[in-house]
């Protein structure tokens, strides 16, 4: 990857998709044989990962409304949809682009992408990404079966899509993930680590709030893996996906322990809606396991953004 141009400090309240640069990644793809599989949402962060374990043996599709929710193209012009058997569905508006006046219009693209789905005579299982998002704020552990509480525009629409799902008498498992964090083909500059990564590289100051709200976080190569894994997870279920849980202080001390020259951050008493930590025991009880942890995530993006200058240090 070239030089990085410096966009001036970053505050997490204002981050955006726009801010972070791509990179192309060097490994060849895993191929996978599914033929019968179906993406959304096929270019996005997650997604390019997914895409490329498949290979070429999975399609995506563009998904027609109005609001823009992909941008995928077909993988496979001569594929069927009669065919399909198992559907991941990840195309969503992201939590930057979605708010109150906007929220039912994706949901009834999502209500018509279900409804496109039953007329399917093969189809059977609809994977959906959600988010933990949905959870809020909460003291205790969270499991699958804890009370919902989204704080967000963007939490209660993946909560009402997962209804309309579980409304819809499609055979359905719900994914529900952490933060994702780590490099990717089409990168998100939205994300709590990939945007320490970066300002690190560029030598940014940073404004974070709450030091002390927790959050899950899991790795996007492990996200795709979770995917992988829900084609043959138990139908009618939902999952909590997540590699660990830390606090925004815990989480800036140990990036400082593999990285000394983070950047300098400032502090706002601003509180977080997003508060919470969460149990993976029932996916990982079905044999998932976390492969990346926080150091070598963040780690992989320090390289692919050149890398920090040394004199910058963390400040209170």
């Amino acid at each position: 990857m070239g030089p990085v141009n410096n966009h001036g400090p970053f505050d997490e309240r204002n981050s955006s998709e726009s801010e972070m640069p791509s990179y192309s990644p060097n490994r060849s793809p895993t191929n996978f044989s599914a033929p019968d599989t179906l993406i959304t949402g096929a270019n996005g962060y997650i997604g390019s990962h997914l895409v490329t374990s498949f290979g070429k043996s999975a399609v995506t599709w563009d998904l027609a409304g109005p609001v823009d929710i992909n941008k995928c193209i077909s993988a496979k012009p001569d594929f069927k949809l009669d065919t399909v058997t198992t559907v991941i569905h990840l195309a969503d508006l992201r939590l930057s682009k979605l708010h109150a006046e906007n929220i039912q219009s994706n949901l009834n693209v999502h209500k018509r992408f279900f409804d496109t789905l039953k007329t399917l005579p093969r189809l059977k299982r609809v994977v959906f990404a959600s988010s933990c998002s949905v959870y809020g704020v909460n003291s205790e552990l969270i499991e699958e079966t804890s009370e919902t509480n989204p704080t967000s525009a963007y939490a209660e629409s993946k909560l009402e899509t997962e209804n309309l799902l579980r409304q819809s008498g499609l055979p359905y498992v719900i994914l529900r993930f952490a933060t994702a964090f780590g490099l990717s083909p089409n990168m998100r500059g939205d994300l709590l680590i990939n945007n320490l990564a970066h300002a690190t590289a560029l030598k940014q100051t940073m404004t974070l709030f709450d030091l002390n709200a927790r959050r899950p976080y899991v790795h996007c190569r492990d996200f795709a893996s979770a995917l992988r894994m829900a084609q043959k997870l138990p139908i009618g279920q939902i999952f909590n996906v997540a590699s660990f849980n830390l606090s925004k202080n815990e989480l800036l001390m140990r990036i400082r322990k593999c990285s000394p020259q983070i950047p300098i951050v400032n502090f706002s008493n601003v509180r977080d809606s997003r508060d919470y930590f969460v149990s993976s025991k029932r996916i990982q009880d079905l044999g998932f396991s976390s492969t990346v942890d926080l150091e070598t995530g963040f780690l992989e993006m320090l390289n692919s953004f050149n890398g920090p200058s040394p004199d910058i240090v963390l400040q209170k």
